[in-house]
């Protein structure tokens, strides 16, 4: 679960790479998220971000970097994160 401590927020970013990354936009997995004051659950299939890197697959097993920012930082930008887990799909 995320939320923001403030009002809404703009647009929060999510990236995922693993150790394969070659620093170029197109070979991570990259979405937008949204976050308000209330607390909101983020799902993202595993097999979206295996699949994301263009021309190849993202080693799960090898996942070096997970970043959470956004593009505008703002003066006194709080977001909270409760948990962050890898699950099975099952569990989604």
């Amino acid at each position: 679960y995320a939320r923001s401590a403030g009002l809404h927020c703009p647009a929060r970013y999510v990236r995922i790479h693993d150790g394969a990354h070659n620093n170029e936009l197109h070979d991570r997995f990259n979405r937008t998220l949204e976050l308000t004051t209330t607390p909101t659950a983020f799902r993202i299939p595993i097999d979206a971000i295996r699949a994301a890197p263009v021309g190849r697959t993202m080693d799960i097993g090898d996942i070096s970097q997970v970043s959470l920012f956004r593009v505008d930082a703002r003066q006194g930008a709080v977001i909270f994160i409760d948990s962050l887990c890898l699950a099975p799909t099952s569990a989604q």
